[in-house]
């Protein structure tokens, strides 16, 4: 695989780390000079913003309560 194909398949998530991570820094860079990795950068910043833009419902009581759960076990078996 080369550097580009492996750069576009990790362009989402190299997109939502911060600006000052060095393999989004890379990934920039490079990107400068790369227009298929550019594209694949702009695709995962749009897709991280839409995602961040998604409203999310607020989960049922009983998912909450299945959430919590092994939680609560695992706090009441280690003060035992």
């Amino acid at each position: 695989m080369s550097a580009c194909e492996s750069l576009r398949l990790r362009a989402a998530f190299l997109a939502a780390l911060p600006a000052d991570d060095q393999e989004r820094r890379e990934l920039d860079q490079h990107a400068r000079s790369c227009a298929g990795c550019a594209l694949a950068l702009r695709e995962g910043q749009q897709l991280f913003r839409l995602l961040g833009a998604a409203p999310l419902a607020a989960p049922s009581p009983q998912a909450l309560r299945r959430a919590a759960s092994p939680l609560l076990r695992e706090l009441r078996n280690g003060q035992n």
